[in-house]
């Protein structure tokens, strides 16, 4: 079956096999763009002709509606975000594998699994949300009775609205569509705690909710007073329940905009917080990956995703069901399991397993109980080597659960770090 996609998703995935799987913004990928095929989106817009013009913003702008923010990483002595494209890696593995076929006369995707089709068809419904909600602008000029505005005064390139109460919100960008049972958009906050916004006033996010028809569907907005001790980048909201966590599991009432405008504080409010609020320090914390290169190695999560999970969320370890897998990533382990009888687990995600000592994730207290995950094979005497320096001073924080997979299969182990004794725990799909 042939399935139509936006032109810019086309020419992203077009290009892919011959560059890595991250990429650090919308600038590295336009220069992929370029050394690969010129990039021509509007035709009425001649500096939009080529890959390399995007000083005025055309291409990156477009290429911006299809990336997923995955965190931050050290570049040199520089803090940067890094970015991947597409809801999960099926779609990129499916292209490697030959299972999507791209039809380059007619920029078109073509696959005979229907699964894959109905998943190339949800990256095309994200993209479109995400475009059409980063003209926040034309909304408003359509609804002019909507009862925030623009405040371009003082934020004349960024989506800050304020009520003729002065309370003042910032639109909540979509960052991913979680494929769940039921339907979980994420939403990113980077823009709200970054730069100094928050120091100058007192900001809430807006988030909007979309329907199949209507994009603009519902607002609704959290009070900053709750964000303020967690300081999330991630809010998970469900479109069925209205259920709302951030990427540690912590919840968050979201409330309807016109009940927002009468009870949230206005932009003068927390300025005791605020005036002592620092981006930097915040940055740091949710950094903790350090790179040389351009471009990013694949990140943990995908590779636990694909080599691991094989795509589906649920298994069983032992007596247990993991009914959920969330990213939680920020300063502390990558993941959070979630059982069927309401406990959780943090898992930490690495790609070897001297990493997680390289990392120093011993003396951070944020790691005590947690389990390890690598994408390596599971050798007792080498982690045995690895750990046991660090097992008198930091023993709440070595793990005793180590996951990996083995010949496509699902591996556990316990280690009795007492006895130094080790015992495989049972897997079950």
């Amino acid at each position: 079956m042939k399935i139509d996609i936006p032109r810019i998703l086309f020419l992203v995935l077009s290009i892919w096999n011959k560059y890595r799987d991250t990429v650090f913004n919308t600038n590295t990928l336009a220069e992929a763009i370029n050394a690969y095929e010129t990039a021509r989106l509007r035709n009425a817009k001649k500096d939009y002709k080529y890959g390399q013009d995007t000083k005025f913003g055309g291409l990156r702008g477009n290429l911006s509606t299809l990336l997923t923010w995955k965190g931050f990483v050290k570049r040199g002595s520089r803090i940067v975000s890094f970015y991947a494209i597409g809801i999960d890696k099926r779609i990129l593995n499916a292209i490697k594998q030959g299972e999507i076929s791209l039809d380059y006369k007619e920029e078109t995707c073509v696959t005979q699994n229907p699964n894959l089709a109905k998943l190339l068809k949800k990256e095309e419904w994200l993209r479109n949300l995400r475009e059409g909600q980063a003209h926040i602008k034309i909304f408003l000029q359509k609804n002019p009775t909507f009862p925030l505005k623009r405040d371009n005064a003082n934020f004349p390139k960024e989506a800050v609205l304020i009520s003729a109460q002065q309370i003042m919100f910032l639109r909540a960008l979509v960052n991913t569509l979680i494929d769940k049972s039921q339907p979980v958009l994420q939403y990113l906050l980077l823009p709200l705690w970054e730069g100094k916004k928050l120091n100058l006033f007192n900001i809430h996010p807006l988030f909007v909710l979309p329907s199949i028809k209507n994009i603009w569907q519902d607002f609704y907005a959290i009070p900053l007073e709750e964000l303020m001790q967690h300081k999330p980048m991630l809010i998970n909201i469900s479109l069925q329940t209205k259920e709302c966590t951030d990427e540690y599991g912590n919840q968050y009432n979201l409330i309807p905009l016109d009940e927002a405008l009468d009870t949230f504080s206005d932009k003068s409010g927390n300025i005791e917080w605020r005036s002592a609020y620092r981006w930097k320090s915040l940055q740091e914390s949710y950094c903790k990956q350090e790179v040389e290169n351009k471009y990013k190695k694949e990140d943990e999560f995908s590779v636990f995703l694909s080599q691991f999970l094989h795509w589906k969320y649920t298994f069983c370890i032992g007596e247990k069901e993991v009914r959920q897998v969330t990213v939680i990533s920020s300063g502390g382990p990558d993941v959070l399991l979630t059982f069927s009888g309401g406990t959780t687990q943090k898992l930490e995600l690495e790609h070897e397993w001297h990493s997680y000592i390289r990392h120093k994730h011993y003396q951070n207290p944020a790691f005590q109980g947690c389990w390890l995950y690598a994408n390596e094979p599971f050798d007792f005497m080498k982690i045995k080597q690895l750990f046991s320096p660090y097992l008198q001073a930091y023993s709440s924080n070595i793990p005793k659960i180590f996951l990996t997979a083995e010949n496509g299969k699902k591996k556990a182990f316990r280690i009795n770090w007492e006895n130094q004794q080790y015992e495989e725990i049972k897997i079950t799909e």
